[in-house]
């Protein structure tokens, strides 16, 4: 955790459920209010709910860590989907592939994780600003879409507005950039090669590193607390 000038922090988890059993799976899904439990069980496969699963652990054990973890009843999402916990911290979650990231601050925040995947640019550059289109073009595609892409996602969750104006109405490139009159900082994040990530905040931090969350601590912190 990193502590800016203003004293406001920032925590960032990620966690592979690859290793994540299916004989722990239940047993940690019922530590879940009864309305997360059905969220994470409507999804056909279990990679997805077992993805879904992991993000709400990570949740939970930043609320339990701070003694709150009965705020996860008030669980709910706001009007543009945002997920969010009434008197408590902001809070963002993004997955792909088999990684979940979470992050927790006082300031405003959005993630963003994509694994990296072959991709055709030309049926998605109208989500892009001209300035992007071509910062993308004059290198490496893959790499610098998905640089792009986390940061336009991770920015727009952090606002916590939407798509208002389209995904085209302001470029990334800039760090900050101001965006609704207010200033964003992007932070990329080092996780695993294979996938591109970021963090977005109103606030100017000296650094964040991700911290990896096991499943096994997950079971150790959580479900064996439990027993």
């Amino acid at each position: 955790m990193v502590e800016s000038s203003k004293s406001f922090t920032i925590k960032v988890w990620y966690c592979n459920i690859d290793r994540l059993t299916n004989a722990d799976f239940k047993p940690l899904l019922k530590l879940l209010p009864e309305k997360l439990q059905e969220e994470v069980e409507y999804y056909q496969f279990e990679k997805d709910r077992k993805l879904r699963l992991g993000a709400r652990l990570l949740l939970l054990k930043s609320l339990a860590e701070q003694g709150k973890e009965t705020l996860l009843n008030d669980y709910t999402k706001n009007a543009v989907n945002k997920p969010v916990i009434p008197n408590w911290n902001d809070f963002s979650i993004s997955h792909s592939g088999d990684l979940v990231v979470f992050c927790e601050s006082g300031s405003d925040v959005g993630i963003d994780l994509e694994l990296i995947t072959p991709l055709d640019f030309e049926d998605l550059a109208s989500f892009f600003h001209p300035d992007e289109k071509e910062y993308i073009k004059s290198g490496d595609i893959s790499n610098r879409f998905y640089e792009i892409w986390v940061k336009k996602e991770a920015v727009l969750k952090a606002i916590g507005t939407g798509i208002i104006n389209g995904l085209d109405a302001f470029s990334c490139l800039g760090n900050p950039i101001v965006v609704n009159d207010k200033k964003w900082y992007f932070y990329p994040l080092v996780m695993d090669e294979r996938y591109m990530a970021c963090v977005c905040s109103n606030q100017l931090f000296e650094e964040i590193i991700p911290e990896e969350v096991s499943p096994e601590h997950l079971i150790g912190s959580l479900l064996n607390k439990r027993d």
